[in-house]
Order: structure tokens, then C-alpha cells, then sequence
């Protein structure tokens, strides 16, 4: 059979995972937008509909010990391998439709559509839980149990209304005496995640997908900075100990800082002053920073500028300066071999190869640490995401179809001339096992 997996189906079967990602979208905590967090019935409704496709399209479904929902077609021939794809079904506060849940339904869907064809490896959907985040303050904790790089001290971790992450993880189904023990990835063949881009880089050169080369590291900070609150009408300018002066000048150290390196962005995002109120100066401001890079050492190197400039700023204006590191996670390159498949199949398609990096955290880059991973971007109109006017266009999404269903021909391939015993050719009709 040629590349073209999937001939003229590619636009029929991108309208159904649209509408699938829409039909999620109706489990929801807030009624205009979308929010699915860990732990809370909207987000386990999600996940059992999932089941319910996943099921339809011949995958044998269970859960794993954290709640994620996994879901295996099984493949033909002796010593077969598992790739795996998949992305996240929670959301943050007032999302979107399709940031993770496009990386979740459309590969169900393809699966169904590939009903009655063989492939000489398995192929197993996962549907992670809990990558934003939101409610317990730790992302990727899906991906890092089954990998086994959960620290289990934060079973014991408590959302806002006193649920603890280990009762959390019990509401889902999963098992928390056996979270973070990794799964066995001895015969994985790598991860792939398809997820919409969430920036405007594709939408600008009007290409519908993008190959991803590496996700970028980031680090997560937080600051404060102790002056002295007083009398805003009684204390001499040149005698205070404004904080929020401290912060202020930080602040704008640290867009300048971004400006100078086109490939680092760094932000911050939240700042809590104290008093707060109108005639006190400011005498402690907490803030939080957010450094991202695709390189770990000119990542470290910034963070080390910023926290002089931190320091050298306060002690002009005898302000006291905390720095403290709450979280950090390494930059994730893109598997040489799978993203040459990737490339190869958009080539095939007939449409422009864009490589591009991720400056989003996802999945994939926990996955990277256990096995090969690639990723696939989907042009996201506007480059809006992580809010209610997300959008997706339905001819995109038949391309990013089209470039699946060529990368699984091609692995297949690859497969089949490595196994005996495999399908003599990729997507062999065959009879279900």
C-alpha cells in the first residue's frame, strides 16, 4: 500500500477528532471556557469517554497507577515494539478545546480507522491526567509517575479545598502505593505527541504543521523582597526602603535581559505586595519568575545574571532579596530518527517542512528521559492557547493526519525489515489476531 494511509478519509477523520476534542469540552468546572483539573469529576468524565472510544476503536483500555488512561492496539509478528502517543486531558483554569486533547482523541481516531490493517508494533494511546498542574502546583505528574521520577512526598500534597494528591489519584482509579514505580519501556519505540502549537510561528507563514526539534528547559522562582513599610506621606523619598521600587526595577532587569538573547524568554508573572495598601509604602513584595531556554547552560547563565541583578538592585535601596528555586526542568532534544520520519512524511504529503522548538512544557519532555520522542505541531490560528477562544482549523488537522498516517507507513517499514516473521508490508491486511 503507498504512504497515503488514509486517501481521501484524511478530511473526514480530522472533522471527528475536532468534534471529539468539543465533546470534551462539555466536562467542565466553569461554564464558559474550560477547566478539567486532577482530581474532580469533570476531568474523570473526560477520561471515561476516552475509555469509551478508545474501547470502540479495538484498543484493550486500563488505567495505570496514577489514572492515566492507556489504551493498546496490539500489532503483529514476533518481538514487536510499542510506540507511544498521546498527550493530556486535564486543562487549566478558563481554557481551551485542544491543548492535550487533540494529542489524546486523534490518534483513537486513527486507530479506529485503521481497523482490520496490520502493524508489526503496538501502538498505545495515552491519556495523562495531569500536566497543567493547576490544582496541586506540580506539572507532568502523569508522565513522571509512569516513568518513575514522581517524588512520592507529594502523595501528600493538598489542593485549596484540603483534598490531598494521593486521594486525587485514588478518585481517578489509580493505585497511590504504586505511584512513581516506572513502567517497563524496555521495548518502547519511542513517543510521539501531536499538540497544537500554542504560538503564532506556523499561523504567521500560513503552514498548517510544524516538526518540533526540542521543548526548551525552564526554571520556576520565587522572590521577595523586604524593605520597610512606613508613612507614605511623612517618610523622606530619599529615606525609604521600597520594596516594590526593588521589585520594580528587577522586573524591567529582567524583560531587558530577554531582549538580548532572541531564543530566552523569561517573565514575571506574579507579584503580592505588602501592605497593599494606598498610603503605606510597600515593605515586602513576593513575586514569581519564570526563565525558559533551549539551551540548560545559557539558561543557567541567565538565572545568574538575573539574580545579581536582583541583589545589586535591592541593595541600592536597602531592600533584602530572597531567591528561591521551585522547579527546574532540562531541556528535551527531539529523537534524531523519529523526527527524520516526521520530516519524510510531511515531505510526502506535499506541504512545507517547518522545524520549529517548543517553548511550552509538555509530556514529551518527561517522556524523553526513558525513551526516543518527536513531536508534531498543529497551527493553532492567532497562536491563542490556555484560553476559551483557542482555535483549530479542520483542514490543518487533515494534514496532521495525513503526516501520521505517512510516519506510521514509514515505521512500519523501518519494523517489518527489522523483525522476521513481521507483515511483508506496512499496513497488510490481516485478520484481528
Amino acid at each position: 500500500m503507498q504512504d497515503d494511509v488514509f486517501g481521501g478519509r484524511t478530511a473526514a477523520l480530522a472533522a471527528e477528532a475536532v468534534a471529539r476534542c468539543h465533546a470534551l469540552g462539555r466536562f467542565s468546572e466553569i461554564e464558559d471556557g474550560v477547566y478539567r483539573p486532577f482530581g474532580r469529576q469533570s476531568l474523570e468524565d473526560a477520561a471515561r469517554l476516552v475509555e469509551r472510544w478508545m474501547a470502540d476503536a479495538g484498543l484493550d483500555v486500563r488505567r495505570d497507577a496514577f489514572g492515566t488512561v492507556v489504551g493498546r492496539r496490539r500489532g503483529v509478528g514476533p518481538g514487536r515494539r510499542t510506540l507511544y502517543v498521546g498527550s493530556h486531558l486535564d486543562t487549566v483554569p478558563d481554557g481551551g478545546l485542544y491543548d492535550g486533547a487533540l494529542g489524546v482523541v486523534l490518534p483513537i481516531v486513527l486507530c479506529k480507522a485503521l481497523a482490520g490493517r496490520a502493524l508489526p508494533f503496538d501502538l498505545c494511546v495515552l491519556g495523562f491526567l495531569a500536566e497543567e498542574g493547576c490544582r496541586f502546583g506540580a506539572g507532568c505528574m502523569s508522565a513522571r509517575s509512569l516513568t518513575g521520577r514522581l517524588d512520592r512526598a507529594l502523595l501528600e500534597r493538598t489542593a485549596p479545598d484540603g483534598t490531598t494528591l494521593a486521594e486525587a489519584v485514588r478518585f481517578h482509579g489509580g493505585q497511590p502505593e504504586r505511584v512513581g514505580q516506572a513502567a517497563d519501556f524496555a521495548r518502547a519505540l519511542g513517543y510521539v505527541e501531536v499538540h497544537i502549537e500554542q504560538a503564532s510561528v506556523l499561523d504567521r507563514r500560513r503552514h498548517s504543521v510544524g516538526v518540533v526539534e526540542g521543548i526548551v528547559g525552564q526554571s520556576r522562582l520565587s522572590l521577595t523582597f523586604t524593605g520597610q513599610a512606613d508613612h507614605a506621606g511623612t517618610t523622606e523619598m530619599g529615606d525609604r526602603r521600597d520594596a516594590l521600587c526593588a521589585a520594580a526595577d528587577f522586573v524591567l532587569a529582567v524583560e531587558e535581559l530577554a531582549k538580548a538573547d532572541r531564543e530566552l524568554f523569561a517573565t514575571v508573572g506574579r507579584l503580592d505586595v505588602s501592605p497593599n495598601a494606598n498610603n503605606v509604602i510597600p515593605g515586602a513584595v513576593s513575586l514569581s519568575l519564570d526563565v525558559r531556554h533551549p539551551h540548560d547552560v545559557a539558561r543557567e547563565v541567565a538565572l545568574s545574571a538575573l539574580a545579581e541583578a536582583a541583589r545589586a538592585g535591592g541593595g541600592r535601596r536597602g531592600v533584602s532579596v530572597g531567591w528561591r528555586i521551585d522547579g527546574q526542568r532540562a531541556a528535551a532534544t527531539c529523537d534524531a530518527g523519529l523526527t527524520r520520519l516526521l520530516v519524510e512524511a510531511v515531505r510526502a504529503a506535499g506541504v512545507p517542512e517547518v522545524r520549529l522548538p517548543s517553548r511550552a512544557g509538555h509530556d514529551a519532555m518527561v517522556m524523553a528521559r526513558v525513551m526516543p520522542m518527536a513531536m508534531l505541531f498543529v497551527r493553532s490560528p492567532g497562536g491563542l492557547s490556555h484560553h476559551p477562544d483557542e482555535r483549530l482549523d479542520v483542514a490543518d488537522v487533515a494534514v496532521a493526519v495525513d503526516v501520521m498516517g505517512r510516519f506510521f507507513a514509514r515505521l512500519a517499514r523501518q519494523e517489518a525489515a527489522r523483525v522476521p516473521g513481521a507483515p511483508a508490508s506496512p499496513y497488510e491486511e490481516t485478520r484481528a489476531p
